[in-house]
């Protein structure tokens, strides 16, 4: 029996439900994607449910020092692992992650400000267990605020 590839539309819409009786769905691709993005943004010990869930960007967040290489292919490796254990959808994953500066000007009556954030692009390559087939996914995030004039 092949496996219906759709999901639940997140967040959820109860009213909709309890007037059509009917949960809008998604494509497969889209309700992962969700759920790498969940795990992303979510740091330990923020899902009472389980405290595993998450991802140790955010123990790092504020830390000023270099990101190096060491770091970011822990952070790979880790996300990795996160995506072994809870999204049993995919398989074969391979995640490389980049980090780069990105810079934002503002302008205030007397001066002009210069802010810089670290932002990590995680590009991801797996295959979707039921059938096999290729699976991208690509997001950015920003970490690290830091500002300078």
């Amino acid at each position: 029996m092949a496996e219906i590839l759709e999901s639940y539309r997140l967040p959820l819409d109860t009213t909709a439900f309890l007037k059509d009786k009917i949960l809008p769905k998604c494509a497969i691709e889209d309700s992962i994607a969700g759920q790498i993005r969940l795990l992303l943004l979510t740091s330990f010990d923020e899902c009472s449910f389980d405290p595993e869930f998450g991802c140790e960007i955010w123990e790092h967040e504020f830390e000023h020092s270099q990101i190096s290489k060491i770091w970011i292919d822990r952070m790979s490796l880790q996300m990795t692992t996160l995506l072994q254990k809870y999204e049993q959808r995919l398989m074969n994953i391979v995640i490389k992650a980049q980090i780069t500066e990105k810079e934002f000007k503002s302008d205030n009556t007397n001066q002009s400000t210069v802010r810089l954030q670290k932002c990590l692009t995680i590009n991801l390559n797996a295959n979707l267990t039921s059938t096999n087939e290729p699976f991208y996914f690509k997001d950015s995030i920003f970490i690290s605020p830091f500002s300078t004039d």
